[in-house]
């Protein structure tokens, strides 16, 4: 995720070549999917007889208006729940 937010509504964030959530594929190399954050959780906890965590979601959609659901767990928790607010967008990228 890089740290460059855009605050416009969906209709006009500027799209570029991003690929979107349908162009996904496994071991693809050098992606890149621009999203827009529409709904963020709380996060939970647990606590059971194989240990506890925490866990927050996110609802997203591309640029094709595609929507997913991400989950992040543990340590990413962390990292990111500050970082990713709804009603912005964000460039997603993979090696």
């Amino acid at each position: 995720m890089t740290s460059e937010e855009e605050k416009d509504d969906h209709k006009t964030a500027s799209w570029g070549n991003e690929m979107t959530f349908k162009d996904l594929v496994p071991y693809k190399v050098g992606w890149k999917v621009k999203i827009w954050v529409t709904s963020k959780s709380n996060i939970w906890t647990w606590q059971n007889d194989w240990g506890s965590g925490k866990l927050f979601n996110i609802e997203m959609m591309d640029k094709d208006n595609n929507t997913m659901e991400g989950t992040f767990f543990g340590d990413a928790v962390e990292t990111f729940f500050e970082k990713l607010k709804p009603g912005t967008c964000y460039e997603l990228t993979g090696a």
